[in-house]
């Protein structure tokens, strides 16, 4: 499990931080599935992304459920050693899929992904 992410289902995600500034609202809340206290953050794509360690997995939600200005900002980083991307349906291409210490695995190959895989 990686740091910060804390796995609820195949497709949510709760971003908490550790140490984190006093600007960055936080709110316990009880998660309904699991009766776990999780607190709730809300952050900027930047700093979500920032969350994500350079060996990592992450899942991503079926095409219109992805974050893209999220994704967007994971494409920005160039610092990744061994993160896995787990998706399906991309509906927006990012820098993070062509970084060669990106390996991402398709549920479902759409557009996008057959883009890539030709490039």
């Amino acid at each position: 499990m990686s740091r910060g992410i804390n796995h609820c289902s195949p497709f949510s995600w709760v971003p908490t931080l550790r140490n984190s500034p006093s600007s960055v609202k936080a709110r316990p809340q009880v998660l309904a599935e699991s009766g776990v206290m999780a607190t709730v953050r809300t952050l900027s794509s930047d700093a979500a992304a920032a969350l994500i360690e350079p060996t990592d997995a992450l899942g991503l939600p079926l095409g219109t459920g992805q974050p893209v200005r999220f994704v967007e900002a994971l494409g920005q980083r160039d610092d990744w050693v061994d993160l896995k991307i787990y998706a399906a349906l991309l509906t927006v291409l990012s820098d993070v899929f062509v970084h060669p210490n990106v390996h991402y695995l398709s549920g479902f190959y759409g557009p996008l992904e057959r883009m890539l895989r030709a490039q």
